[in-house]
């Protein structure tokens, strides 16, 4: 089957709104067209009176096929396109749940951002009255409407502890030992990269230096940092010690919110780095260990190069050395993994205690469904169930909700949520997902993001992905953000 289902667009123009429900619903983009095929095509047709907008849908896929009217009451507080989106969405949702026989978690709700349809609420509504609003206006589920709320609570709550007072910056380490199974990220495996590492992380100093120098002359404070990837304690303890002092060099870490640096895989990590690291960087550092899991059968599926013994022995050797934030990664929903295996892992990762736990949902590559000619839910049902259950076992456990996005390409088009102890939670998370604050992208597939204050337009630069690509580019790299900056 192809990756494409054919879509007919009738009577208005949210084209973009309903290839994102078809994403979400039958795992499949969408491609217009004027003529519709016998089969595996959606027609969304609208009419828009006064007060309601009338939306006529038609599925055909995996063999099934259904039409259905739905009657969409016009929110006064939406303008036309806010509605029009609302109504097709809701009633392609309508027909696909009649067909399937199967209800979403978020229901029509498409955006990667669902704590901030509950923040703008929360401004003119009582909690209660949001969660009602949220299933009220998208079908949310009651408990998908309660976390909404919750992160949008807990969101505010750190904005005015951590106002902004500037930008952000990133650092990006673009190399992996193995590229796992589910990754989206810039990452390249460092057995084909060696040749470039050296002089990237030589590169990476000399734009870091160029960065700090452009924000110290526009009188710009740092709020937060972090170093991603890949993974960065995939470089040696010398490259990483270079490139830890030259960021110690061109800002000043001491004045930050917050700095944070993923450790990651525990494959990359031993003392002897877990020491650069505390040597260079703030005392109130906040490192990621990532485990994902902690059944080491699969840690081996997914091309996780360690056990989860590995990972306990690292995360053992970071308390020692002195870290006293630590972030945990776990995804639900990884291949061979049942809801049960999922929980258990996260029943032992809670009982080390760390700081932070995020846990994100599987993301399947769209080649991977295309196996079968059948719409298969086994695997979202699976997931739901996983993520349901680590909720609530992250919730019993003290931690609180303070970020969520949700991403492509999700299982069941669900969440990937940020925990901490109260206390401990990520500023820089949170300005990144509410788009609160410029960001600076150093490195190779880096993403500067500048916000004008006044109109809210945000304006990307863009490094170039490949090492290769960025070291032989490096001069219009530095050209670009002179301009911008």
């Amino acid at each position: 089957m192809s990756d494409k289902i054919s879509l007919k667009i009738e009577g208005h123009s949210q084209e973009t709104a309903v290839r994102e429900i078809i994403g979400i619903c039958l795992k499949r983009g969408a491609v217009l067209c004027d003529v519709l095929p016998d089969e595996n095509y959606v027609l969304s047709r609208a009419d828009e009176s006064e007060k309601n907008i009338s939306v006529f849908t038609v599925i055909s896929f995996s063999g099934l096929c259904g039409e259905k009217t739905y009657s969409h009451i016009k929110n006064p507080q939406k303008d036309s396109r806010g509605n029009m989106t609302d109504a097709v969405k809701l009633g392609f949702y309508h027909l696909f749940t009649e067909l399937f026989g199967r209800k979403l978690p978020w229901g029509a709700q498409t955006g990667i951002r669902p704590a901030l349809l509950a923040s703008k609420r929360l401004a003119v509504m009582s909690e209660a009255e949001t969660v009602t609003a949220l299933m009220r206006e998208f079908e949310i589920s009651r408990e998908k409407a309660e976390l909404a709320v919750n992160v949008a609570i807990n969101e505010n709550k750190l904005l005015k502890k951590y106002p902004r007072r500037g930008i952000s910056v990133y650092v990006g380490i673009p190399f992996c030992p193995t590229r796992c199974l589910y990754c989206s990220f810039v990452s390249l495996p460092l057995n084909k990269q060696k040749k470039n590492v050296e002089p990237y992380v030589e590169y990476l100093i000399k734009e870091t230096a160029y960065a700090g120098e452009l924000i110290r002359n526009e009188g710009v404070t740092v709020d937060s940092l972090y170093i991603g990837g890949g993974t960065p304690t995939s470089l040696n303890e010398k490259q990483l010690e270079k490139l830890l002092c030259g960021i110690e060099k061109a800002f000043d870490i001491q004045n930050m919110y917050e700095y944070t640096i993923e450790a990651g895989r525990a494959d990359t990590i031993n003392e002897d780095k877990l020491k650069i690291i505390s040597e260079y960087t703030p005392d109130n550092v906040r490192i990621s260990i990532n485990p994902q899991t902690l059944n080491d059968s699969v840690l081996e599926k997914i091309g996780r190069n360690h056990t989860s013994k590995q990972f306990t022995d690292a995360f053992s050797a970071a308390r020692r050395i002195g870290f006293k934030n630590i972030n945990c990664d776990v995804i639900a929903g990884l291949p061979t993994e049942t809801p049960e295996m999922f929980e258990s892992s996260l029943k032992r990762l809670i009982l080390l205690n760390p700081e932070n736990i995020t846990m994100h949902t599987m993301c399947v590559k769209r080649a991977a469904r295309l196996k079968s000619d059948d719409l298969d839910f086994s695997a979202d049902t699976a997931a739901a169930e996983a993520v349901a259950s680590g909720h609530r076992l992250l919730d019993g456990a003290g931690y609180v909700p303070y970020y969520m996005y949700r991403q492509k390409d999700t299982l069941g088009g669900l969440e990937n949520t940020g925990y901490a102890r109260r206390g401990k939670e990520g500023i820089y998370n949170v300005y990144m997902m509410d788009d609160i604050s410029s960001v600076i992208g150093l490195g190779a597939g880096a993403v500067t993001k500048l916000i004008n204050d006044k109109t809210n337009y945000i304006e990307r630069i863009y490094n170039y992905k490949d090492p290769w690509e960025y070291i032989k580019g490096f001069d219009e790299i530095l050209k670009r953000k002179k301009i911008k900056l």
